[in-house]
């Protein structure tokens, strides 16, 4: 059915039917629209959602992604950091190789220097060899030559064995007699000079001994001291020379005489005699027992005399005093003895050894005087204490390795 119809003249002919046909086609056109309309909205808000959908998981990824990458970030930091540390190592091991490397080539050089060495060292110790060879063939030569010599110097030296032997003999001979008597005769002099050193005091103790109080309890403090000495002597003599002449019993005298000195001298005192004059019988007595110790070989009777009057409150120089004093009765009675003993070896031919021998003695013990009263006015016997420990210990040594022949 058509809606418009056409004129002859070629014109749309607009009548109510055509008009209806025309609204129904654009009705329907419009309804289809509306359809696609509606069908493209459907599509449409079909797509937003999954478009909505897209974005929601889209930003869950993002966040995902964004915590990844914030790990990942601190990850990266913590590698940077390692590899900061890294680095650092490295330099520090490249510095030490750098310095392994100075050492190593200091070390290179020293071997090179080294291996230097040992070939001139090489060199010389195959000069040396050549020359030992030398030597020892000159040796051999000269061993041949100095066995023929030998065995002459061998019969030589056994003559002259032969008359040492002799000579000692002869010397022992005059020793034991002759020696002897020199012995006593310079120890006489001695004494003298002990006496010259105190000439005007016993002088004094001489001329005033009758009346004056001081010089009689001096002359009997010296005999007091005097007695307990002669007596033991007279007595114990014999044994004395029987069991105590020997190494062991002279070096362990001198040993403990050396310790006492020291235990003397350690002691805390206050004297309480001064003087010469202060001293009483009984300090005299106790002076002279501990002079009877002397007859012990080894043991010093000036020595013993000073430290037995240390312990008995004497100061020093009154002890020292004392002891010079206690020498004169005590050597004068055993040269006496002594000399009565050997009266039958003196000969005039002596006379010249001995008078010699007795101006030395004097002399020197004049200076031994008065050197001992001026050292001991400051000084202890320490010094003397350690002298007789050490020779007390030689002693020993030499007779118990057999280093010397004691007799």
């Amino acid at each position: 059915m058509a809606a418009i119809s056409h004129r002859r003249g070629g014109s749309p002919d607009y009548t109510w039917p055509g008009y209806v046909d025309a609204l129904t086609t654009l009705l329907m056109v419009m309804i289809f629209l509306l359809s696609l309309l509606s069908v493209a909205q459907f599509t449409l808000s079909s797509a937003l959602n999954s478009r909505d959908s897209a974005i929601e998981q889209l930003g869950k990824q993002i966040g995902d992604l964004a915590s990844q990458l914030s790990i990942e970030k601190k990850a990266t930091q913590s590698l940077q950091k390692d590899l900061e540390q890294l680095t650092l190592q490295l330099r520090q091991e490249r510095s030490e190789r750098d310095r392994l490397n100075a050492d190593l080539a200091a070390q290179r050089q020293s071997a090179d220097a080294l291996k230097i060495e040992r070939d001139q060292l090489t060199e010389r110790l195959t000069s040396m060899m050549a020359e030992r060879d030398k030597l020892s063939t000159a040796l051999q030569g000269a061993a041949k030559e100095s066995e023929a010599k030998a065995a002459d110097l061998q019969k030589e030296i056994e003559r002259q064995r032969i008359e040492l032997t002799r000579l000692a003999a002869s010397l022992a001979a005059a020793n034991n007699e002759k020696g002897k008597l020199f012995e006593i005769v310079i120890q006489f002099a001695a004494i003298l000079a002990v006496c010259w050193q105190y000439r005007q005091r016993l002088w004094t103790v001489a001329t005033t001994l009758p009346r004056d109080p001081k010089s009689q309890r001096f002359t009997l403090n010296l005999v007091l001291a005097f007695l307990p000495a002669a007596l033991l002597g007279v007595l114990l003599i014999a044994k004395i020379k029987q069991y105590l002449f020997a190494p062991v019993p002279v070096a362990t005298a001198f040993i403990v005489g050396g310790l006492l000195i020291l235990w003397i001298e350690s002691r805390k005192r206050t004297p309480r005699i001064s003087a010469v004059d202060d001293i009483r019988p009984a300090d005299a007595t106790w002076i002279g027992f501990a002079q009877a110790l002397s007859m012990i070989p080894g043991t010093s009777r000036s020595g013993a005399t000073i430290m037995g009057g240390l312990l008995r409150g004497l100061s020093r120089p009154a002890a020292t005093e004392f002891s010079f004093f206690l020498a004169i009765p005590t050597i004068f009675g055993a040269t006496a003895l002594e000399l009565f003993k050997a009266r039958h070896s003196l000969a005039f031919d002596d006379l010249a050894v001995i008078g010699v021998g007795s101006i030395a003695s004097f002399v020197s013990a004049a200076f031994a005087v008065r050197a001992l009263i001026r050292y001991v006015s400051g000084h202890n016997f320490k010094v003397f204490a350690w002298y007789r420990i050490g020779f007390g210990l030689l002693i020993l040594a030499t007779w118990h390795y057999g280093w010397v022949k004691w007799t």
